[in-house]
């Protein structure tokens, strides 16, 4: 395995098993545009495994990834065409918070990463959350994701493309409070 810096695109091969352990309801790391991400399909049951793993309170509500606007109604999220502007053409990594059908907030973000958008075009939305335990920092080094997944046996693959220094996405709600920045 190259751990390099390299920041290469998933290969085809690897976003048809990503899809494949995704659509079996595996835990997998995903590479985003800002940090590596642990990810499941999005629903209530995976949002509790994500939890768990990160030893986060079990309510704690996780990033949702879309490829398109589509996805954000499936998921019966409030919007207006001010809200897609924003979701689409925001120049860095923004999580925007949107309300559901049941007032509740929900954190979307539609990855610029064209291989991450491969892969949630065809599984939907999916759960994102950094590889970290609450209160620790995210990882970033190969070696430090590895350690991560040979303890957490939920974890069936890293999908690495060399290490990423990003830091995590901006939050903002539709009231403009910047949760964070």
């Amino acid at each position: 395995m190259n751990t390099k810096t390299e920041n290469r695109l998933l290969k085809k091969k690897e976003i048809l098993k990503a899809i494949e352990h995704l659509n079996n309801d595996e835990v997998i790391i995903l590479p985003t545009e800002t940090i590596y991400g642990l990810s499941l399909i999005f629903n209530e049951k995976n949002q509790d495994l994500l939890n768990k793993l990160k030893n986060s309170d079990k309510n704690k509500k996780l990033i949702v990834l879309i490829s398109s606007i589509k996805q954000a109604k499936q998921l019966g999220l409030l919007y207006n065409k001010y809200h897609i502007k924003i979701i689409k053409k925001c120049k860095t990594p923004t999580t925007v918070l949107l309300k559901d059908k049941n007032d509740e907030l929900i954190g979307i973000r539609m990855p610029k990463r064209k291989d991450l958008k491969k892969i949630i075009k065809v599984v939907g939305p999916i759960l994102s959350t950094s590889v970290n335990k609450t209160g620790s920092s995210y990882l970033t080094k190969y070696k430090d994701l590895e350690i991560f997944v040979k303890q957490n046996k939920e974890i069936k693959k890293l999908y690495w493309v060399g290490e990423l220094n990003n830091r995590p996405s901006s939050v903002i709600n539709f009231d403009f409070e910047v949760i964070r920045k």
